[in-house]
């Protein structure tokens, strides 16, 4: 079953400038046929529908094997883009908008590095059919950099926590 979104995210204003913008890259990536999946703040709101959450970017994740031809696409269609191998990051940008396309690294215990997840959620992102992570793989994720990142522990932190009091109620 594909399960819709209807609400906004806190910064509403900015996110209705960013999904036209997202829609761009998601429909990119669906035309050149590399699979992906929708993690980090997005897939938050996704599934616990909390208005009061803040999206300021939407996060894909791809196998590594794609980057290539993910850069070739974005070039075929005139994006700009920076890759950031430090991160396994390829960032999109215009003005204050922004996407991030991440290689499966090291991210969660149940995702193979280079892999995609293999259990996800089926959704409709505002008229896009896309997957996005578990709920159980995003705090999974979100553990593992709190545990490896010492920079990031306490904005890692709230997260888990977050997640854990949600993951709690259900």
């Amino acid at each position: 079953m594909v399960k819709k979104t209807n609400i906004f995210p806190k910064n509403k204003e900015h996110f209705k400038k960013l999904l036209p913008f997202a829609k761009k890259i998601l429909l990119i990536l669906k035309e050149n046929k590399i699979n992906f999946v929708i993690y980090s703040s997005y897939a938050t709101f996704f599934h616990t529908k909390d208005e009061s959450l803040r999206v300021h970017d939407i996060d894909i994740l791809i196998k590594e094997k794609d980057y290539p031809k993910v850069m070739q696409a974005l070039e075929k269609s005139k994006f700009k883009f920076k890759f950031m191998p430090e991160w396994d990051t390829l960032e999109i940008k215009k003005e204050k908008l922004k996407i991030d396309i991440d290689r499966m690294g090291k991210g969660c215990k149940g995702i193979k590095q280079g892999s995609l997840p293999k259990k996800t959620v089926s959704a409709d992102f505002y008229g896009i059919p896309v997957k996005l992570v578990t709920i159980q793989d995003l705090y999974d994720t979100y553990y593992r950099g709190y545990k490896l990142v010492p920079e990031e522990k306490v904005k890692l932190g709230k997260k888990v926590q977050y997640l854990k009091k949600f993951m709690s109620k259900k």
